[in-house]
């Protein structure tokens, strides 16, 4: 696989926070010779390197899989904006699992997911179980290398308004300084650093199950900085 110049990345979840900074920096990595974003509805933009393609996530066709190496998976809702339960483990379990089932069929080399720190299945929080229930149906698939990122709370300007997010992130931005030791793994971290962390650490690690911690998340992105 490493012996090749160019590889095809997919992406679900473009429209997203993290989502659309990973776009871009797959588009503008040399390694890279096709994107293909699975999305509901266009982009507002076009790039040589860009293939959109406009999707049903309840009514995927396998065969528009066929020919990726790398699949990067940055759905995400929350309950509120779901509706409901039901509604948002439809997005942030079922859908995963269907691309990563697709992925592993189409034979991706590598499949990466944003989980949460804290996922468990075992969890008696709503949220986090349906983190840990989408991370195990992930990791059955068998994909050659698989990772989870595991981050806290993600932070940056986002296209729609999340109040509740939007105070936390306040909040945090005060708190960061003083996350160290043990608290580490609380540590708030941006979208585009997470971003960097999904590439970086996708091209880079070998075949295996990964989890990436919110700690490491943080390394990555200091040494993208030096």
């Amino acid at each position: 696989m490493n012996e090749r110049s160019e590889f095809t990345a997919y992406i679900a979840g473009a429209s997203g926070l993290t989502g659309g900074h990973l776009l871009n920096y797959l588009l503008e990595h040399k390694q890279f010779g096709r994107i293909v974003a699975l999305t509901r509805s266009p982009l507002p933009f076009s790039h040589p390197k860009l293939d959109q393609q406009i999707v049903d996530f309840d009514d995927l066709n396998p065969e528009d899989f066929i020919g990726g190496d790398y699949f990067y998976c940055c759905l995400g809702t929350t309950i509120k904006k779901a509706g409901s339960q039901s509604n948002f483990q439809k997005v942030d379990l079922e859908y995963v699992e269907k691309l990563a089932h697709l992925s592993a069929e189409a034979g991706f080399s590598a499949f990466s997911v944003i989980s949460s720190v804290g996922a468990s299945e075992s969890s008696r929080n709503f949220y986090l179980r349906t983190k840990g229930l989408m991370e195990a149906s992930v990791k059955r698939q068998g994909i050659d290398k698989t990772l989870i990122f595991r981050p806290s709370l993600i932070i940056g300007e986002r296209g729609e308004a999340r109040f509740g997010e939007s105070v936390a992130s306040l909040f945090m931005k005060v708190l960061n300084p003083l996350m160290i030791g043990r608290l580490k793994k609380y540590k708030a971290i941006k979208a585009s650093s997470l971003a960097e962390s999904m590439l970086s650490n996708s091209l880079s690690k070998p075949a295996g199950i990964h989890l990436i911690s919110n700690e490491e998340m943080h390394k990555t992105h200091l040494q993208h900085e030096k």
